[in-house]
């Protein structure tokens, strides 16, 4: 794809050639190291989220673009662009902050663009072994659903999502319970998303829950 017309891609046409040769033939070998230099303000050790926006815009355009003739969530895992995203949460908590928030920016409303960036968020919460990326995720996408009306509807199909299907053991994450106000916020969230909660299922069967 080529940056040199579009602003959007501004902030990465620099190493834009190292980029296309990561994700057609995984060359550049140690283009996931200095990507990261790449994307750190000018003289900080700070990430830049112009750079960060940029960046997960065109890898996800570019990630769609491959998978357009099968399904997203079974070729992803399979795909160099999800090693760029997974190499951007390896990062410290505040540059992974700045990246969920670039991939939670591309939630909107429905289209393959949008079910892209769902499935990627998703892959990234099943996948990674680390709870504070998981709490991280739920953060991200939390912070949007309580302050951002009206919600754009991939936010709140990747939400709802993430909370119902049991494949992500969501209730099962220490993060959901540290305290009765951070519970009583997901219990309300959920409700609102008309997602049945834990509490709500076990009353639902006649059973108590312990203290």
């Amino acid at each position: 794809m080529n940056l040199t017309n579009n602003k959007l891609f501004s902030f990465i046409q620099f190493f834009q050639s190292d980029l296309d040769g990561y994700l057609s033939k995984q060359q550049p070998a140690d283009f996931l190291t200095s990507m990261v230099g790449h994307l750190r303000k000018d003289g900080k050790n700070e990430l830049d989220a112009p750079k960060v926006n940029s960046l997960v815009l065109y890898v996800g355009m570019q990630g769609l673009v491959r998978l357009q003739n099968e399904q997203i969530e079974s070729g992803l895992g399979r795909s160099p662009e999800i090693e760029v995203f997974q190499r951007l949460m390896q990062l410290d908590d505040h540059a992974r902050y700045i990246s969920l928030n670039a991939i939670a920016n591309q939630l909107r409303y429905p289209s393959s663009h949008t079910h892209y960036f769902s499935c990627v968020m998703l892959y990234i919460f099943n996948e990674t072994k680390e709870e504070a990326v998981k709490e991280q995720i739920t953060r991200v996408l939390l912070e949007r659903i309580i302050t951002q009306r009206p919600h754009p509807w991939g936010l709140l199909v990747t939400f709802i999502e993430l909370i119902k299907n049991s494949k992500y053991e969501f209730w099962s994450h220490p993060f959901t319970r540290c305290s009765t106000d951070i519970e009583a916020v997901f219990e309300n969230v959920a409700r609102s998303c008309m997602v049945p909660t834990p509490k709500t299922i076990l009353a639902g069967a006649g059973v108590e829950q312990q203290a």
